[in-house]
């Protein structure tokens, strides 16, 4: 097994842990056995380094263990149910399986698709296009020098962390600023613009787990 299967793998399995503590009649509350399930995804996490193809996930996989480490140590140790921001960031941590999973996109969209169509952070941004340091931190600040003057990034000699910038393996890049249109259809509802592989919504998600997970 791969690092990077490893590290899906644990994902996956919490996710399925969660399904099953939702669908137990006999557990309403969250108990010791799913806390053992997270804690196991995230030392899992921990144990090693994160792949290049792994780093989205794992920007989510630490925003949900900082409200997993704001849940454990609440005053109130009988208030035993989860808040809605670490609901929400297990929803992206799922959300983010799910497209780590899918094929990747032969285009490389434009870092403005990703920012006002995806909704991404800068973070995020980063580590999609792999502008990361030596030690496989994401540089954020080269998403908006990029933004702001095109090439002067992915095409500029030694503009990662003294690196040049090697677009992302199983991707294809396209500088032109109409490839994000191009991997973009309309939306029936709205008439806007909306990426190719828009994620699902979360009745789609809900309805799709079983039979993902056991795949």
């Amino acid at each position: 097994m791969t690092r990077s299967e490893e590290l899906i793998s644990a994902v996956k399995q919490q996710a399925a842990d969660w399904l099953n503590w939702q669908e137990d009649e006999n557990r309403p509350n969250p108990d010791d056995e799913l806390f053992a399930s997270l804690v196991a995804m995230f030392d899992v996490f921990a144990a090693g380094e994160i792949p290049s193809d792994c780093r989205v996930l794992e920007l989510n996989v630490s925003a949900l263990k900082a409200e997993w480490d704001k849940y454990d140590n609440r005053e109130n140790v009988n208030q035993t149910n989860f808040d809605e921001l670490f609901k929400a960031a297990r929803e992206r941590l799922v959300a983010g399986l799910e497209v780590q999973e899918r094929p990747a996109d032969k285009v490389l969209l434009s870092i403005k698709h990703f920012r006002e169509v995806e909704k991404c952070t800068d973070s995020q941004i980063a580590a999609i296009y792999d502008f990361t340091d030596r030690r496989g931190y994401s540089l954020p600040h080269l998403v908006q020098l990029e933004l702001d003057n095109p090439g002067s990034v992915t095409q500029t000699p030694g503009a990662v962390d003294g690196r040049d910038w090697v677009c992302p393996d199983s991707m294809v890049w396209n500088p032109d600023p109409s490839a994000a249109k191009a991997q973009a259809v309309h939306d029936d509802d709205t008439g806007e613009i909306v990426p190719l592989v828009r994620p699902p919504k979360l009745g789609e998600r809900q309805a799709k787990s079983r039979k993902r997970l056991a795949a």
